[in-house]
């Protein structure tokens, strides 16, 4: 199960999603790398439309970095940043890795971060697990180009599932049929 927690509402034009996300020392320089990869990734790729119609809302996506205001308010996830989780393996193999609440600063592994952000919005990853019964079913990691299978790859309407249950009863009326999440 992945927790996960955004704000998403209607706005004319578009549907916009925000996070509140808090990284431990907040370095400005690090944040706006980030925002700048997450941005790329998920805003303005994939829009909402429902049944037929021609209409079409925009998915825009809003961070917000915590600052004084932390006071008043809580993040949606806390972040670090850094050097790769070293962890073993039952058979002694050293692996290496970063997950949803710790992020890669290093420019060879920044495009993962568009991965990690995924499970923010709702999404578990898109494959198979080593001895992990209940991933049995996924494909192969690498071999779907969906960004929650192979974190280089875009996007896909599939992920932003959560987003569009979390919007739907937010959205006029366009025609008769299901919203859907579309490529734009």
């Amino acid at each position: 199960t992945v927790a996960f927690s955004f704000d998403v509402s209607f706005r004319r034009n578009c549907v916009e999603v925000t996070l509140v996300l808090d990284l431990a020392g907040r370095d400005s320089s690090i944040e706006n790398k980030f925002e700048r990869e997450i941005l790329s990734k998920w805003s303005n790729t994939h829009g909402i439309t429902c049944g037929n119609s021609e209409v079409v809302y925009p998915i825009t996506f809003k961070i917000k970095w915590m600052r004084w205001w932390r006071f008043f308010t809580t993040a949606d996830q806390k972040i670090t940043a850094g050097k790769p989780i070293k962890r073993k393996t039952n058979d002694g193999k050293l692996l290496r890795f970063y997950n949803m609440l710790h992020w890669p600063t290093d420019d060879k592994y920044i495009y993962s971060i568009g991965h990690e952000f995924g499970h923010m919005v709702g999404n578990d990853d898109n494959y198979r697990r080593p001895g992990d019964p209940a991933t049995a079913n996924k494909p192969e990691q690498n071999t779907v180009n969906d960004i929650m299978n192979k974190a280089s790859a875009p996007t896909s309407p599939a992920n932003y599932a959560e987003i569009l249950k979390a919007i739907k009863d937010d959205l006029p009326k366009l025609s008769q049929g299901e919203y859907k999440a579309i490529k734009l």
